[in-house]
């Protein structure tokens, strides 16, 4: 046998010879890991988010949550919650709600693009409309008007039955928000970027708008009582007021949280209000709020850590909303809203990480990222126009992301935009 053979041979008869000891010897078992010491910080909304709201015959408040993906069924005294209507029933992404005279359902969805009939023998029917569709309203004999926002811009009247085509009355009302019909059978609706309430009478041939209020803080929709008084919200401000349409003067009732969206009157003609950003439902009384059912975080995503004096401070990105924590108690410590028609400020958060003392924030709904200051409450770089960003984090003393639309990362700076890779299938992270 040649030398290198048997150092070979030995060599293996060594390592099974301690294979062998190790196996029979006795291996002491492994203690178990510590068990994690976990405690809920901060609890959300019971809804994730509010926005439409109708009452039925029996009084139940009907609240559309977008982000939910669901209509929810709510007693308005107690704020239990009686019933969920779901993605089983077609819904997705509702925004507004009514009902029509034969008690049908109806709901926007923002994000699919169509309307959906819940009839009153179960059924369910949705149309195609177009992209955006927001507000919906039904006149006492029927005729259900649907309108674009956000997404896109026009206003259309609908089969009630969902089985005719929808059909165009104007293509550019200026994205009208939460509407009614008023009882004189005309339509009163706010245009949401330009601070305005108009009417128009649906009858006539071409329609045309008439402006009836002006300098209004983001009016996001406008209700009638049963006894012809019409009330709205300015969702900047968090007002809610009664405008007289004859003078377009308004009287403030109370006011808010900034965030409010829309309103609907019980039978005794109680103004209960929505709120997207928080999800609370309100009911106002004499001018005072009661709480029916609190908010919170709706749609918490990026979380971020930031020393700050005394400890540290928590931030959650939460859709409409940055907001800010105690790290040790949880106790919140500031929310700073976001809103479409605030082109300076931050633009619906969804995911958020440190920066020094910045935050960096990016939105795929706002479609930018930015770097934040929480001390000055100011947006101090802002990248706009971006495909779907979602995720950026700073790097090397630029801001990197993840762009969706382009299958993408990209380096931004003041200077520009540089591609770092675009062969990412679903670039995240």
């Amino acid at each position: 046998m040649k030398p290198e053979r048997i150092s070979r041979t030995a060599a293996c008869a060594a390592v099974a010879a301690a294979a062998c000891f190790l196996a029979t010897r006795a291996v002491p078992a492994a203690s178990p890991p510590a068990p994690l010491a976990a405690k809920v910080l901060v609890k959300g909304s019971p809804l994730h988010g509010t926005n439409g709201l109708a009452f039925d015959k029996q009084d139940r408040l009907y609240i559309a949550s977008l982000w939910g993906n669901e209509i929810v069924v709510m007693d308005p005294i107690s704020g239990k919650i009686l019933q969920r209507i779901g993605a089983d029933k077609g819904v997705i992404s509702p925004d507004d709600l009514t009902f029509g005279p034969d008690g049908s359902l109806y709901w926007t969805s923002m994000l699919g693009a169509h309307v959906g009939r819940l009839a009153p023998d179960g059924s369910v029917q949705t149309q195609p409309v177009a992209a955006g569709p927001n507000p919906i309203t039904v006149s006492a004999d029927g005729r259900v008007f649907v309108g674009l926002c956000f997404l896109g811009d026009g206003l259309f009247e609908l089969d009630p039955t969902l089985t005719r085509p929808p059909t165009a009355i104007t293509k550019d009302p200026g994205m009208l928000n939460g509407f009614d019909i008023g009882p004189d059978g005309l339509l009163y609706a706010p245009v949401y970027f330009e601070g305005r309430v108009i009417r128009a009478n649906l009858k006539s041939s071409p329609v045309h708008y008439e402006t009836i209020a002006t300098g209004l803080a983001v009016p996001s929709a406008v209700k009638f009582d049963s006894r012809g008084l019409l009330y709205g919200l300015s969702q900047l401000s968090g007002e809610l007021w009664v405008l007289d349409p004859a003078t377009g003067r308004k009287a403030t009732i109370t006011r808010l949280p900034p965030g409010i969206d829309n309103l609907a009157f019980d039978s005794r003609d109680r103004p209960f209000v929505s709120h997207s950003s928080d999800g609370t439902i309100w009911d106002i009384i004499l001018g005072m709020a009661r709480t029916v059912s609190p908010g919170g975080m709706i749609l918490p995503g990026g979380v971020a850590v930031i020393p700050r004096s005394g400890g540290e401070s928590i931030f959650v990105a939460d859709a409409w909303t940055l907001r800010e924590f105690d790290g040790q108690t949880g106790k919140a410590l500031s929310a700073q809203y976001s809103s479409f028609a605030v082109p300076d400020g931050i633009t619906q958060p969804f995911t958020a990480s440190a920066d020094g003392g910045n935050l960096v924030i990016s939105s795929w709904v706002g479609s930018n990222v930015q770097v934040w200051n929480p001390d000055t409450r100011q947006v101090v770089e802002n990248y706009p126009g971006l495909a779907a960003p979602i995720d950026a984090v700073r790097f090397q003393g630029a801001v990197v992301a993840s762009e969706l639309g382009t299958h993408s990362v990209i380096r931004l700076t003041p200077a520009g935009r540089t591609t770092l890779t675009d062969a990412l299938f679903v670039p995240s992270g």
